[in-house]
């Protein structure tokens, strides 16, 4: 997980950026800074609560071909972004919230559509770890925002889901991953094992509020126990 608290304008709206003023904070990530005086007094908490447990996610090609990982590697929806996630958590039949997505402020541009941004090529045997999970998921909360400033003194606040990072309970958890059977289409390649893509697989409209797993012909899982302390390993093996 990559977010650290805060408003959940990571991959979000640019927040009434012309009309309250605020400057985005690295073009692309999504992160905005809203002025202290546009936010309503708030009762959200954004502590994050610090990891107990990690997971390490190891991906193994057991096929006896080549197989094609979706690996983003910019989960950001604008600039290029894939604006969905590498590997899903479940617990049950729902899955973890675990990256922010979209959501509007007083105004915003429209995003594009989620897609795989980057795939990499696993040859028959080959094994990668991708990120780990860090056991935790994320809670929300509602803050209001103040839009007069854009809209007039008549407009309504703009309520925008403020998130943090808490730990899960120790248990059985799913992990997810999204795979190609042959190369992907439609992207470039120049060494014929990291492929960059653009928006020709992109899937649905725009990313939902918080982002899901990038959209695959094929998918692994595979379940792994969270500890209560310590660090655990998912082995997702590819057909």
């Amino acid at each position: 997980m990559n977010t650290r608290g805060r408003i959940s304008l990571y991959a979000a709206a640019f927040f009434s950026l012309a009309a309250c003023g605020a400057e985005p904070l690295g073009e692309g990530t999504g992160t905005t800074h809203t002025p202290s005086s546009h936010v309503r007094p708030s009762i959200c908490s954004t502590a994050d609560e610090d990891s107990r447990a990690t997971v390490r996610i190891r991906v193994e090609n057991h096929a006896s071909t080549p197989r094609y990982l979706a690996a983003p590697d910019d989960l950001s929806i604008y600039n290029g972004g894939s604006g969905c996630t590498a590997f899903e958590v479940s617990q049950g039949a729902a899955a973890l919230p675990l990256e922010p997505g979209f959501q509007c402020g007083c105004e915003c541009p429209a995003p594009r559509p989620p897609h795989v941004n980057a795939y990499q090529k696993l040859e028959p045997g080959e094994a990668i770890e991708l990120d780990e999970w860090d056991g935790r998921a994320l809670a929300d909360c509602v803050q209001a925002f103040d839009c007069t400033q854009a809209w007039g003194p008549t407009a309504a606040d703009a309520r925008l889901h403020v998130f943090r990072a808490v730990p899960q309970v120790p248990g059985t958890y799913a992990v997810k991953v999204g795979y190609r059977l042959t190369a992907p289409e439609n992207c470039n390649s120049s060494d014929g094992v990291h492929y960059r893509c653009g928006q020709a697989d992109a899937f649905g409209s725009r990313p939902g509020l918080v982002l899901g797993l990038c959209k695959s012909p094929a998918y692994a899982s595979a379940t792994v126990e969270l500890p209560s302390s310590g660090e655990a390993t998912a082995i997702l093996a590819l057909e």
